[in-house]
């Protein structure tokens, strides 16, 4: 599973806490209104400075939107995981 798919989730649910319209949040985080919907449906991952423009938005620390997911450290001759 892609990353896009978890933090899409956290997005929607730190969107709905504060009570915005993804039109809201999209104006507020300085985005076009179709990046909010891509987003939570987890049809994108963002850029760095999207995930910051977002977080300060939301008025939250960038790191809660990966809340529930983390990186696993790769074992000899394996790849890196994220585990979602």
């Amino acid at each position: 599973m892609s990353i896009a798919v978890p933090l899409g989730r956290n997005l929607r649910r730190l969107r709905k806490a504060t009570g915005d319209s993804q039109e809201t949040l999209a104006q507020k985080a300085a985005l076009h209104r179709t990046v909010i919907p891509d987003l939570e449906n987890g049809h994108r991952e963002p850029q760095a400075a999207t995930i910051l423009k977002l977080a300060g938005a939301l008025g939250v620390d960038p790191g809660e939107l990966f809340t529930g997911m983390r990186w696993v450290t790769p074992k000899p001759a394996k790849p890196g995981y994220f585990d979602l």
